[in-house]
């Protein structure tokens, strides 16, 4: 008798386990009684920083859709780690959220390197035209395939200028020059073909790299360079434009996904909000930066880009060659 009360049991035993797996999958397991989800976002500018404050801008469009059921809490000037670690955690599902560029996503997918080749960008209408056409479908489905995170925009960081303890004022003074560039394949070899010795310290670490001797030089956008303080220590301010650097708030896919059908869409539209604002404010905070530079004791340095464009042409040749990414490249070519 007792035998078959203990075999009555089993099938509803598992039915429970059925019914706990199929929960398990539902979007919404694991979160809080109350409903409530606090999704964490890193970056590793500075904080109250204009990208600061558009993290803290995206995250209260977000509250404003949803209300209190998405909370999404911003980590300033690499509290969460150095930018390239934060992209691993993005993956690893450890950290929701991160202002990422891609500098730190080509080292997972190199095609990303497509939107880091010299001199890609000329206007910021044209850098918009290209995220949000084939080329960032493109890169945006390739990053969920290849690193399972979901693209919710593309931000512009901004064209980028040398800033250097000496002056830099023609492709003969990149001759020898240590430079700090981002742990990507296009920046190093960019800054190789200039004649330049590249070196990989993170940028929550470049202040005290310039302070000390560590580099001669630093690359970034005027206006983040200022932000960050730089002229404190470098002043000498050289309008190269050999970059032009995009942030992309990337998020885990399988978090995005667990997210309900209100919360999902209200990330991509306050995502899509942030992206058309930085692109707008883009070119009159780079004249911005380079005016407070000045003030604050740089001087500002022009440089024959066409003598750069030509040094550097054999970059974009070798990474269509190297990635396969001959469509990729022509297609940015074709939007102007």
């Amino acid at each position: 008798m007792l035998k078959k009360k203990r075999l009555a049991v089993i099938p509803i035993l598992l039915l429970c386990i059925v019914l706990v797996l199929v929960a398990m999958t539902l979007p919404g397991y694991g979160q809080s009684t109350t409903g409530k989800v606090t999704l964490r976002l890193g970056h590793d500018l500075a904080a109250n920083s204009y990208y600061d404050q558009q993290m803290q801008r995206f995250a209260k469009l977000v509250a404003a859709k949803v209300g209190d059921e998405v909370e999404i809490v911003i980590f300033a000037g690499g509290a969460l780690g150095k930018g390239p670690e934060m992209t691993e955690d993005v993956m690893a599902g450890t950290l929701d959220l991160q202002l990422s560029a891609p500098a730190h996503l080509s080292a997972i997918w190199p095609k990303v390197g497509g939107l880091d080749l010299p001199f890609v960008l000329d206007t910021w209408d044209r850098g918009l035209a290209i995220v949000t056409g084939r080329p960032g479908a493109y890169l945006s489905e390739g990053l969920k395939r290849e690193a399972g995170v979901h693209v919710l925009g593309w931000v512009p960081l901004g064209r980028r200028v040398v800033i250097s303890k000496t002056p830099v004022k023609s492709l003969a003074d990149f001759k020898g020059l240590k430079i700090r560039v981002a742990a990507s394949e296009v920046y190093v070899k960019t800054m190789k073909a200039l004649g330049a010795v590249p070196n990989n310290i993170a940028w929550v670490e470049l202040y005290q790299a310039l302070q000390t001797g560590a580099t001669d030089a630093g690359e970034g956008p005027p206006d983040i360079l200022y932000a960050s303080k730089f002229f404190e220590v470098a002043k000498h301010v050289t309008k190269s434009w050999h970059f032009a650097t995009y942030g992309t708030i990337i998020m885990n896919e399988k978090k995005f996904n667990s997210l309900s059908k209100k919360a999902q869409p209200a990330l991509i539209d306050a995502a899509k909000t942030i992206q058309l604002e930085t692109h707008a404010a883009k070119a009159s905070q780079e004249a911005e930066g380079l005016n407070k530079l000045s003030q604050a004791g740089c001087t500002i340095h022009d440089i024959d880009v066409a003598q750069l464009q030509k040094a550097v042409s054999g970059v974009w040749d070798n990474f269509a060659a190297k990635y396969n990414t001959g469509d990729l490249i022509q297609q940015i070519k074709q939007i102007q």
